[in-house]
This record gives structure tokens, sequence and C-alpha cells, in this order.
């Protein structure tokens, strides 16, 4: 006996619901516990960022000793100590601190150097040769760079390394001017030292010469 013919499966889903081939374009349900877009909770936004400057505990004033050492054995230093940083002192008026200067010691070649290249050099009436002269150099100097950047550079005597002795240096600014004083005027003057030859860290803070602490 002949087995009979089977039918081909159709296209559309039968009854028992099985899958059909065609793409629906009905909209899907979803379960009903199923969050959707709209409805659910944002989450927290990220976080912000503080950048609100840190209080600096401050330090009681320490007490100097006129005829001691405690100012000159911690100086020269090439980063200025706390004991005579205002920013880091507790104290009514900053010239209650030993007066400290931040700069270089003096040497003409280098300032002539830089006087050259800044276009400030003046040439020696008294020279055949065209070379230099330091001392009207040295003063259109100051006047140029401050002219220039707002800042003005000075010659100091300073206690040098050997206690005992004083010594000039080119100096740009004093630690009492530390609290009014801005990040970009620091960078002017670090710039300046490049420029001049010196590394980072050479550049030195000398107590002044009329401190005799």
């Amino acid at each position: 006996m002949a087995p009979e013919p089977v039918s081909p499966p159709s296209e559309s889903s039968d009854s028992s619901g099985a899958a059909s081939d065609e793409i629906s374009t009905s909209p899907r349900s979803l379960p009903a516990d199923t969050p959707t877009l709209d409805g659910a909770a944002d989450p927290p936004p990220p976080p912000t960022l503080d950048f609100k400057r840190r209080k600096i505990q401050k330090m009681p004033l320490m007490k100097f000793v006129p005829g001691g050492y405690a100012a000159r054995n911690i100086l020269p230093a090439s980063i200025l100590p706390r004991p005579l940083n205002p920013v880091y002192v507790e104290c009514e008026d900053t010239r209650d601190i030993p007066l400290t200067w931040y700069g270089i010691l003096w040497n003409s070649k280098v300032l002539l150097d830089y006087a050259v290249k800044q276009g400030w050099a003046v040439r020696s009436k008294l020279s055949q040769l065209g070379a230099y002269d330091i001392v009207p150099t040295w003063d259109r100097l100051k006047r140029h760079y401050y002219a220039k950047h707002g800042i003005a550079i000075r010659v100091r005597d300073v206690w040098a390394e050997q206690h005992d002795r004083v010594t000039k240096i080119v100096t740009f600014y004093h630690n009492r001017e530390m609290p009014a004083w801005t990040k970009k005027q620091r960078f002017v003057v670090f710039d300046t030292l490049t420029e001049m030859g010196y590394m980072p860290g050479e550049a030195q803070w000398y107590l002044d010469a009329g401190e005799d602490l």
C-alpha cells in the first residue's frame, strides 16, 4: 500500500504556535516587570571635581636670636625653608620674618651674555674691540626687564655659604613678597634663569646681610 503524500510545511505559524520565518513588524510585548527607558530611574551623576585650595596649617613664628646662626645655618638653599616662608608661618607682619632673597651669584659674563641676547647690552666707549661695558649694561638691563615683566631685579649683599662672609647676588624677589606673588611671576623668573644658562635648583635663597641671625 503506497504512503500518503505529505504536504510541505506552511510558511505561516501553525495552530501550535510554532515560530514563523517571517519577521514580525508588530510591537514586541515585554514582561510586566521589565523596566523601560522612559520608566527607568536615572543613574547618579558623575563626581564633581573640587578645586578649592586646601587650608595651610601654619607654624608658629620661629625665634631668631640676634648674633646667632639659626637663619644662617639653614641658608643658602634652593627651596626656602618653611620657618622663613610667610606662607607657612603664623605672623601678623611679614617683617617679623628674617629677610631672604632668591637669586644667583653676581656673574658679569652671564649678565652680559643675557643682555646681548635681549638687545640691551651697551658697548664700552673706551674699547676699540667693541667690548660691552657691564656698568651701563646692568642699568639698562634692570630698566628693560622691569618694563617687560614688571619684576625688579636687584643686586643685594647676602650671607654666603661661609656664614661669616658677605657676597653679592642678583635677585628677583624676597620672601616677604611670597604671599602676593603669582605662579606666572615665578615662571617668568624660572624662564629667565634658563635663558641665562642655569639649571633648576642652581638659584638659591640667601639671607640678607643686614640680618645678623
